[in-house]
């Protein structure tokens, strides 16, 4: 019998169809690639869990005989944030730790197909009942049962996902300690940018409008990192990358005088 698995109690999946369907007012219907819908599956199947990209390489590719970069990969767990985006999943579930693989942080509800059916009608405008049928026949919906069972389900992937991530937590490098708490911005001349997510005052169109127009590159591996100094009114962007033991190693380069528009020039960092 075939499966249908609800994330977050917004997004329908059907693995076969590869389509993601809104299960309430908001949203639309998406339809995945093949490979963005393999790599969805994998991660339904490890919820709480970091999947690494040689696991999304053989279940996605090897074992179809085929063989990608790590670009490809990424591109399609791109697609997959972005189809469920538009089928109505405002939450950000899936997270890409660089060089490490993918954490996804979603519900995941596994149902059959006539309970997935029930569920798809009730997002609808529900369809009046045939007259001639007496309402006496419709048994009633044993509510009590499937309520119990959804909240110890959810009880279990919670406590799961709180313990995983306790043991990530014990046992984590700089670099995923800053990948945790740093939001990437924008990706530009193939470097990512990343600011402090508890940073509200960083202007970041500005910024990247700056170093767009400055037509600023990474060396390979490199990210880069904009961080305010409000001591002397200046940004600092470092350019980062990661050690082999996972730690971060950070330099900067240039130097951003927030006294003045942040794009009209760029100053190399006079730091020591």
């Amino acid at each position: 019998m075939k499966h249908k698995i609800i994330i977050n109690d917004t997004v329908l999946y059907l693995p076969e169809e590869h389509r993601l369907c809104p299960l309430r007012a908001r949203g639309k219907e998406t339809v995945l690639n093949v490979p963005a819908s393999r790599c969805l599956q994998l991660m339904l199947q490890r919820p709480g869990e970091v999947i690494s990209q040689s696991d999304f390489f053989n279940e996605v590719w090897q074992k179809n005989g085929q063989y990608v970069t790590a670009n490809t990969l990424y591109q399609n767990i791109s697609l997959v944030r972005k189809g469920l985006r538009e089928a109505g999943l405002s939450q950000n579930i899936i997270r890409t730790i660089p060089k490490v693989g993918v954490f996804f942080s979603g519900t995941v509800e596994i149902q059959q197909e006539e309970s997935a059916n029930i569920i798809v009608q009730q997002s609808n405008k529900p369809e009046p009942l045939p007259a001639e049928k007496p309402q006496a026949e419709m048994p009633p919906p044993k509510r009590t049962g499937l309520n119990l069972k959804k909240l110890l389900r959810y009880g279990l992937y919670a406590a799961f996902s709180i313990a995983m991530l306790l043991l990530l937590a014990s046992n984590q490098s700089q670099s995923v300690r800053f990948f945790n708490s740093h939001n990437k911005v924008a990706n530009i001349n193939q470097c990512s940018v990343y600011i402090d997510r508890n940073d509200l005052q960083t202007n970041v169109a500005g910024y990247k409008e700056y170093l767009t127009v400055n037509n600023v590159v990474c060396n390979p591996d490199e990210f880069v990192y904009i961080t305010n100094i409000p001591a002397n009114h200046s940004t600092l962007v470092l350019f980062c990358d990661t050690t082999a033991t996972g730690d971060l190693r950070c330099s900067s380069r240039f130097k951003i005088d927030n006294k003045h528009d942040p794009r009209a020039s760029l100053k190399p960092a006079d730091i020591r």
